[in-house]
């Protein structure tokens, strides 16, 4: 997933990245004891130095993805920091808000799957932000 958004790289950048990606061992050293060797097919490899700029990279994308998936009336800001994600949506009614909100959530669902990566739904929280009369939070359905 991660070689096919980086088609822009060319010639020695891409096979030295091609190489990273591919093929390898690994090992973990826990209190002194060291684990066997496990081959590694494809992938980042855990607590590389190159990881975080490859999240990065792969997830270059979600705003743009986002933004599609919502209704043109709603605002939509996407924040990305490292690996946790903020949905910022403002909308004329709170019906936009929510229905937008359900947008972004089934739009952030399908690009998970799409680019491989996981959901945590126990870190997953909604905040709604406004007058004194704002209406409780909204259910928000993911993964299901």
């Amino acid at each position: 997933i991660l070689l096919a958004k980086l088609q822009w790289m060319a010639g020695p950048t891409k096979k030295l990245m091609l190489s990273y990606l591919t093929g390898g061992r690994q090992q973990v050293n826990w209190n002194g004891q060291r684990s066997n060797f496990l081959n590694i097919k494809y992938g980042v490899r855990q607590g590389s130095v190159l990881g975080p700029l490859l999240f990065i990279l792969l997830t270059a994308d979600l705003p743009d993805y986002l933004r599609v998936a919502v209704n043109p009336e709603a605002q939509l800001e996407v924040l990305l920091y490292a690996d946790d994600t903020s949905i910022v949506i403002s909308a004329p009614s709170w019906e936009q808000v929510d229905f937008a909100m359900g947008s972004a959530s089934k739009a952030l669902e399908a690009y998970s799957n799409i680019n491989g990566l996981h959901l945590n739904v126990g870190k997953t929280q909604t905040l709604r932000l406004g007058a004194p009369d704002t209406p409780s939070t909204a259910t928000l359905d993911l993964l299901g």
